[in-house]
């Protein structure tokens, strides 16, 4: 559903300041003042989450790539060790 391009209004406008800010929501808010800050509120823990991911898995790939050399040391090592 497409919305109509408007300007914000103020208490709108208030709403994301506050989602950007990480304030509580305001319960004197309009419904569509809600609406803009639960909207920005789940897009910004969404892109938290996929950021957490994102370093979560650079860390696993890091200790990975790690692990790899050493353990190709040890398996040379044991091939020199057999006569």
């Amino acid at each position: 559903m497409e919305q109509p391009n408007r300007p914000l209004t103020y208490d709108e406008k208030k709403a994301a300041d506050a989602a950007f800010k990480g304030f509580p929501c305001d319960p004197k808010w309009s419904e569509a003042a809600r609406n803009v800050y639960e909207g920005l509120s789940l897009a910004m823990a969404n892109q938290r989450n996929e950021t957490f991911q994102e370093v979560r898995l650079l860390e696993v790939a890091t200790i990975a790539k790690q692990a790899v050399p050493e353990s190709n040391q040890m398996s040379g090592m044991i091939c020199r060790e057999q006569p």
